[in-house]
């Protein structure tokens, strides 16, 4: 029970981002999603396996910028061919 009243106190304040949206929303997307591959990538160093992390930060920046700078979904999957 401690833990969903923990979880349920750090979820109210992310709200906000969601309350305001546009780019505060979206900056916090790409945090949480640069946290997240920081975290999956520790999962592989734990394997012994050397991904590399900046590819993957820079891959994450672009993808944000082709959605504010172009807003075309077919720019999307560019960093593919």
């Amino acid at each position: 029970m401690k833990t969903r009243i923990i979880s349920g106190c750090i979820m109210v304040p992310l709200l906000i981002f969601v309350y305001l949206g546009g780019y505060w929303l979206m900056a916090f997307a790409f945090l949480i999603g640069v946290m997240g591959v920081y975290e999956f990538f520790k999962g592989f160093h734990a394997m012994d396996v050397k991904p590399c992390y900046p590819i993957a930060v820079c891959s994450a920046v672009m993808l944000y910028c082709v959605n504010i700078f172009s807003g075309a979904e077919k720019w999307y999957m560019s960093g593919f061919s």
